[in-house]
């Protein structure tokens, strides 16, 4: 399954988060690095306050001049979230009727 979107939680309780990283297929770095002693590396499409709401970083990608990768230390991070691309369905399964069930 490929990853949809990542966010970090930082130790001030903000987020850093990149919503679609297939925007940024093809890039170095991408779509993140988790780093060995639990640093990250990241494209940074969003920032989240605490107690706010997101903030669209509209200079992370841009054409002709770039993209900005973001470097957070493992000593600034709470917590990380990853999410896939969901491929499963999100309902159980339908009961199996006995005629289906007897069926060989």
């Amino acid at each position: 399954m490929r990853v949809s979107q990542i966010a970090v939680w930082l130790n001030d309780g903000s987020r850093l988060i990149c919503e679609d990283v297939a925007k940024f297929d093809g890039l170095p770095y991408a779509p993140f690095i988790l780093g060995t002693n639990g640093d990250v590396l990241m494209y940074v499409s969003h920032t989240r306050p605490k107690d706010g709401d997101p903030k669209e970083q509209p200079t992370t990608l841009v054409e002709g001049a770039g993209a900005r990768v973001t470097y957070i230390p493992a000593s600034q991070i709470a917590r990380v979230t990853i999410k896939h691309e969901a491929k499963i369905s999100l309902r159980p399964p339908a009961a199996e009727t006995p005629a289906a069930s007897s069926k060989a």
